[in-house]
């Protein structure tokens, strides 16, 4: 099975306490055609010190300033190489064997726009996993009003789709991944999901989702406007897509993922994996 080549960047900023286990997890999937690219905003903490401990491994990194997260994704992304793309923020981790089945979902059937697994969200503070969420197979009647279903984390496009719609919108700042994912999907709806656990989201208190959620309401409700569509309209849509999820299985798939890994740091899942361990409920 000849495996897709993966490029992953990973936009970084004054994130050093989490950075290192972010680096590892991608370095560590030993996956035999990685691209894997570092853009730094100019931190001022130590994340160059850690981004230098690793730069024999990485393929290119940069600090210097930038206009955020976007514009450090497009930065990287637009030196990339691979088949598939993805981007892991620089205090979220990927699961063990993550780039593999992604890799070996890309050879088994190419040609989607999304590929995407499991997601784990950590609880506040960083005290482990709270809960999981496997996705649901996208279907156009709420896939074109926006609803996506995946997480970023645990998400890879295809370069060419990506390419074809244009990539990042530099403009926007917290539903980028939402708005790229809606236009992949316009552009060609297929994609493929897949119950494996493939990324953690680390929900903190210096993260950009707690920062700047603010930024996040008038974004939306600029994404509702551009469907034509109004709040309450979206808000039923999302309701009946819930159904959907409950009745092909996806909320039952994501609470035995997270009676598996509840209250599991990414650091016992990874120390499992390296010793055989199959991950089990503490």
């Amino acid at each position: 099975m000849k495996l897709p080549r993966i490029s992953i960047v990973t936009p970084s900023y004054n994130q050093g306490e989490f950075l290192k286990e972010t680096i590892e997890s991608v370095l560590n999937q030993n996956y035999p055609d990685l691209e894997y690219f570092i853009v730094d905003g100019g931190s001022t903490d130590n994340s160059i010190d850690i981004i230098r401990e690793y730069e024999d491994h990485i393929d290119w990194w940069v600090s210097e300033k930038d206009d955020g997260q976007s514009d450090a994704i497009h930065k990287g992304f637009s030196r990339a190489t691979g088949n598939l793309l993805g981007w892991l923020n620089s205090d979220d981790v990927y699961f063990p064997g993550a780039l593999q089945r992604i890799g070996e979902a890309y050879a088994m059937k190419p040609g989607a726009s999304i590929y995407s697994g499991g997601t784990a969200i950590g609880k506040k503070g960083n005290k482990g996993i709270r809960k999981c969420s496997i996705p649901t197979a996208q279907i156009g009647i709420f896939s074109r009003y926006g609803i996506i279903g995946v997480g970023q984390q645990s998400s890879f496009f295809d370069a060419d789709a990506y390419h074809h719609t244009g990539g990042i919108d530099h403009d926007i700042h917290m539903r980028m991944d939402g708005n790229l994912m809606f236009r992949l999907i316009q552009h060609n709806p297929a994609t493929v999901v897949m119950n494996d656990m493939i990324g953690f989201f680390r929900w903190h208190e210096g993260s950009k989702s707690s920062l700047s959620a603010d930024k996040f309401i008038p974004e939306k409700k600029q994404f509702i406007e551009s469907l034509g569509t109004s709040e309450l309209r979206l808000e039923m849509r999302t309701m009946l897509f819930r159904i959907y999820r409950l009745l092909t299985g996806g909320y039952l798939k994501s609470l035995l993922a997270t009676y598996r890994y509840y209250g599991m740091s990414m650091e016992n899942v990874w120390e499992n994996a390296r010793h055989g361990l199959n991950e089990k409920h503490p």
